[in-house]
């Protein structure tokens, strides 16, 4: 998390630059990826270590999102008593991708407000005129939110966040799990295929969230300053007539350049999933 933590902040305020410049955050927008790591370094008070704002916060919030989406997948799972003996294979991978989902919600719904704070720290820096900053720190995300737009502020972009979480979750824990237990065959030989079709869902599954994750960060920055959206139909309109569909997708090439570091981490992550749950079959 540490290594890619710049790529992720570079991601944040590639997508959420426009909210930077409504706030007087910065001046003028980005050009593209070399462009924001450059001038954040440049411009940020805290010159280099700006590339780990809201570092710390994300590691608080990433451990704990991992044990909780396995323990809510597998409950969830012997909750909907998903068995091989009693349902057909299409209906197995209807009751997983559903575990798979509700257990992103319920993540999501324990964990969001440290998203919410981890991406205000991320995108905030000095003002180049009042020479301030909006947040002094994780505690004052908190109490400068709320004091000045309320529980919504805390919890902007909530709603599409949840949608997101159950994409994302049905597809790379239920829709996994179905074909670990029920498409490839048990033996261990299968194991390094399975990896291999696990990552390529993630893959698949970045692209089609990514939107939804742009949305809901343009929200969050929003949520407390002069202009927030007050729905994320409302605020999907705006980028749509603003910057078209390519808008959706500003801060994916530093996704894709964080997801080739983390690719190792990522195959022997997957592959320990595998080994896991082929003990519970």
């Amino acid at each position: 998390i540490a290594i890619t933590s710049p790529l992720e902040v570079i991601k944040l305020r590639l997508q959420t630059q426009n909210e930077m410049l409504k706030k007087g955050t910065i001046n003028k927008p980005y050009e593209g990826f070399i462009d924001c790591f450059k001038r954040t370094i440049r411009e940020d008070e805290s010159g280099i270590r700006a590339l780990w704002k809201g570092n710390l916060v994300n590691m608080l919030r990433y451990f704990p999102n991992q044990m909780i989406n396995f323990i809510l997948m597998y409950n969830f799972q012997s909750r909907l008593s998903i068995n091989a003996n009693k349902h057909s294979k299409v209906s197995i991978m209807y009751w997983n991708l559903l575990a798979g989902g509700l257990s992103g919600i319920v993540s999501n719904i324990i964990l969001y407000s440290l998203d919410v704070s981890r991406t205000k720290l991320s995108t905030d820096q000095r003002n180049p005129i009042t020479k301030q900053k909006q947040f002094k720190g994780f505690f004052n995300v908190y109490a400068k939110s709320y004091r000045e737009g309320g529980i919504r502020a805390i919890y902007s972009g909530f709603v599409i966040s949840c949608f997101s979480s159950m994409i994302v979750r049905s597809f790379q824990l239920g829709l996994i799990e179905f074909i670990n237990t029920e498409v490839i065959s048990k033996d261990k030989s299968s194991n390094e295929y399975l990896a291999k079709v696990s990552l390529t869902i993630s893959a698949i599954t970045a692209v089609i969230e990514y939107p939804f994750d742009t949305i809901k960060r343009k929200m969050m920055v929003a949520s407390v300053g002069p202009q927030p959206y007050l729905s994320s139909i409302k605020c999907s309109k705006q980028l749509m007539n603003r910057e078209g569909a390519v808008g959706f997708y500003k801060g994916f090439f530093a996704l894709l350049i964080k997801g080739f570091i983390s690719l190792p981490a990522t195959w022997i992550y997957t592959k320990l999933r595998i080994e896991v749950s082929k003990e519970k079959v």
